[in-house]
């Protein structure tokens, strides 16, 4: 193994300049209500904040495309391709989130009947997830480190969740994923979004 001749103070030099290191368990994920379920929740708002326990930032993906010359293949940028955004959402006691997104589900393809009750694409929704700068120093809310927008978002799958007599001490939990078009990078500096 390799030793590195500079000292701790070094190091610790360096993390100081870039603020610290972030924070896996620092992140807020805002839901804006899609046009098709208005009346449901009305006290929510039109930005729907609920506990989630785990999400991902999105992979930034671009295939290639291999053109073959003289027995060898010479690859160039295919089109870009984004992963579905999953997240673990904590279930709260009256169940509101879930029915949140079983309606939406609903609205996407009505379980009993083969159409979609959103009709004119009024299913589709933002997400916003945004992770945290860890400062205590201002004494207000975290500030945003990056925040990621993902744009024409419905959810595809509702996970179940596990009914289990044997577990008294944990919450309920069940997992969303999304489809969406694309993400954007939203500028907490400024309004305009990247």
């Amino acid at each position: 193994m390799a030793r590195s001749k500079e000292s701790i103070d070094v190091f610790k030099s360096r993390i100081t300049r870039v603020q610290g290191f972030a924070r896996p368990n620092l992140f807020t994920v805002f839901v804006r209500r899609p046009g098709g379920l208005q009346d449901l929740l009305p006290e929510v708002g039109s930005q729907f904040k609920f506990q989630i326990k785990a999400t991902s930032l999105p992979a930034a993906n671009i295939g290639t495309i291999q053109i073959p010359f003289n027995g060898r293949m010479f690859n160039v940028p295919g089109d870009r391709t984004y992963e579905p955004l999953s997240m673990t959402v904590m279930n709260d006691e009256k169940f509101d989130v879930r029915e949140f997104f079983e309606k939406w589900i609903d609205l996407v393809q009505h379980r009993k009947f083969n159409y979609a009750r959103g009709g004119n694409m009024s299913y589709f929704s933002t997400v916003d997830v945004a992770a945290h700068q860890r400062d205590a120093r201002s004494g207000g809310s975290l500030s945003d480190a990056r925040r990621y927008r993902f744009v024409n978002c419905f959810p595809t799958n509702v996970s179940s969740i596990d009914l289990d007599a044997a577990s008294n001490d944990a919450i309920e939990e069940f997992s969303v994923e999304w489809q969406y078009s694309h993400y954007r990078v939203v500028d907490n500096k400024s309004p305009q979004e990247k």
